[in-house]
């Protein structure tokens, strides 16, 4: 009885030891004759962040085995870039690697206080130095110094809500002077200035500045000044 439980025990080994065996035998025949390693990486999705980017952050090399790694490490390196919202890496056998990428969109402009305009994308992450390729079209939120995150998020959330107005849209708003003590004013590309303040029932003051627009436009008055600060009240320079 103990002589046949050792057998077994001898035999089982032995075919564990040459499964083992044949498995690597076959993983390095596989590589030596490249059937396992990275020939082609095809990158799809990337406009703004560049091929030679993505791959210095994967660090993939051609020849090399595609068994090294693992896909959802190569994914989360890619997504480092502020340009990416989300990679997908796939292995396709024998030989091919693909890398699909989204990236973010820009929303804005930004300079707090560098003079050094950068892309924002609508959550409030900087994405990169602005440039004429990439285009200079976008509001610009304009502070002395570095905002802080409650002033960032009222500033983006007045473009948000001005993306889908058909009263004053989103391409008609030139920029958004932040300042700590008074808060926010929206500079219009006609010149108009309408001073938001802090951040208080920005959907009510909203609602109120479209009846300012709308009661300017059907008298045909232009504004000069717009403050929507004050509770339930609207004070309102006219160009007379």
């Amino acid at each position: 009885m103990m002589l046949n439980e050792r057998l077994i025990n001898y035999l089982y080994a032995m075919l564990t030891g040459s499964i083992m065996l044949t498995g690597i035998l076959l993983v390095f025949t596989l590589n030596l004759y490249g059937y396992l390693t990275i020939q082609t990486i095809k990158i799809e999705g990337n406009f703004r962040v560049s091929q030679t980017e993505i791959m210095k952050r994967t660090n993939l090399v051609m020849g090399e085995s595609s068994l090294l790694f693992l896909d959802s490490d190569l994914e989360a390196r890619i997504e480092k870039s502020p340009w990416v919202l989300d990679a997908k890496v796939t292995k396709i056998l024998p030989n091919s690697i693909s890398i699909q990428v989204k990236e973010a969109e820009i929303f804005c402009l930004i300079n707090s206080g560098d003079n050094n305009l950068k892309y924002m994308s609508d959550s409030g992450i900087i994405l990169d130095n602005a440039n004429i390729d990439f285009g200079l079209d976008f509001p610009v939120i304009i502070s002395e110094s570095i905002l802080e995150p409650e002033l960032l998020e009222y500033a983006l959330s007045i473009l948000k809500i001005s993306r889908y107005d058909s009263v004053l849209n989103f391409e008609h708003i030139s920029e958004l002077n932040v300042n700590s003590v008074y808060g926010i004013t929206v500079v219009t590309t006609e010149g108009v200035n309408v001073f938001f303040g802090l951040g208080e029932d920005l959907e009510e003051r909203w609602n109120r500045l479209k009846k300012t627009f709308l009661f300017s436009q059907n008298s045909n008055i232009k504004q000069q000044f717009i403050d929507l600060s004050l509770k339930d009240k609207v004070v309102v320079k006219y160009d007379l």
